[in-house]
């Protein structure tokens, strides 16, 4: 087997113009650094001449996209006809990346020098999701739609867990042709307030 660690570390700096409402639009910055530590491990234990177990654990990363911090306030969408509060959205430099702890066991079985058969379980402990924070009726000086506003600050929210099995059967033939199969079921499980279009699943 093998155990090892990831060091990252993140430097992130936006300039952007000031909100609407403000008599002039200045140009401004705004900066946020992060760092993680992401060990992992994998074992490979020969059970027989033709049966294997594999056990794997690991914390992994993503950082944000970058639509999400971006920092700017966004109109897009807004339509002065529909009679409640446009909403201003706007990202932030401050997201911390995604995170998860992750973890899978398998078994692989070599039935013959051409035939494979394997079944594995994995789960994924997801720490947080980006989601939006709300200010609602909000004065905006703005020059086409003057009035309240809903500001939608994107940011850190609740995370979910995934769990799900997997198995894989492959076989060669005598003719020069095969077979490969796989199938992967997964349940996933997220608060629902984690995401602003409201699906009711991840």
């Amino acid at each position: 087997g093998n155990f090892g660690f990831r060091y990252v570390s993140t430097d992130v700096e936006a300039s952007f113009y000031s909100a609407p409402n403000t008599p002039v639009a200045q140009l401004t910055s705004a900066d946020n650094h992060n760092s993680e530590i992401l060990p992992s491990v994998n074992v490979a234990f020969d059970l027989t001449e033709d049966k294997i177990l594999r056990v794997a654990a690991a914390r992994v990363m993503s950082r944000p996209q970058y639509v999400d911090m971006y920092m700017a306030q966004d109109r897009s969408g807004v339509d002065p006809a529909i009679p409640t509060n446009p909403s201003l959205i706007t990202g932030s430099v401050a997201l911390d990346p995604y995170l998860a702890n992750e973890a899978e066991i398998a078994f692989e079985w070599y039935m013959d020098d051409n035939t494979m058969l394997s079944v594995g379980m994995f789960t994924k402990d997801i720490e947080s999701f980006i989601a939006y924070e709300t200010t609602s009726d909000v004065f905006i000086n703005d020059p086409e739609d003057p009035g309240l506003w809903n500001i939608q600050q994107k940011v850190n929210g609740k995370g979910g867990q995934v769990d799900g099995i997997e198995m894989q059967y492959q076989q060669a033939f005598d003719n020069g042709f095969g077979f490969s199969g796989n199938l992967t079921y997964a349940e996933t499980d997220a608060p629902r307030e984690s995401f602003d279009d409201r699906n009711a699943e991840l």
